[in-house]
């Protein structure tokens, strides 16, 4: 449930950074902190598939997988980097 709520708000960013390489920087921190608000509820739940910390480590090491090519070479933007804590907390 938590991916679909997520699916939903990552169309308008994809959609704008389909078109002019340029994330918003405003709606991905907000994004990140969603994810992992809602999948640690969801992971309080009985019955539960996924572990909340596994989420949480998985968004720092996708972000820092990102953050390396930034700093090396400028291959990504800052935007990218915030996307990935988002996407690491779901993908965890």
């Amino acid at each position: 449930m938590v991916w679909l709520l997520l699916a939903l708000a990552g169309v308008l960013p994809a959609v704008v950074d389909a078109a002019g390489h340029k994330l918003c920087p405003t709606r991905s921190p907000p994004a990140a902190a969603a994810a992992l608000i809602l999948l640690g509820v969801v992971a309080l739940l009985p019955g539960a598939g996924g572990s909340w910390t596994s989420a949480l480590l998985s968004s720092l090491i996708l972000a820092a997988c990102y953050l390396t090519p930034l700093l090396i070479s400028r291959g990504f933007g800052f935007g990218d980097v915030e996307l990935a804590l988002a996407l690491g907390a779901v993908l965890g």
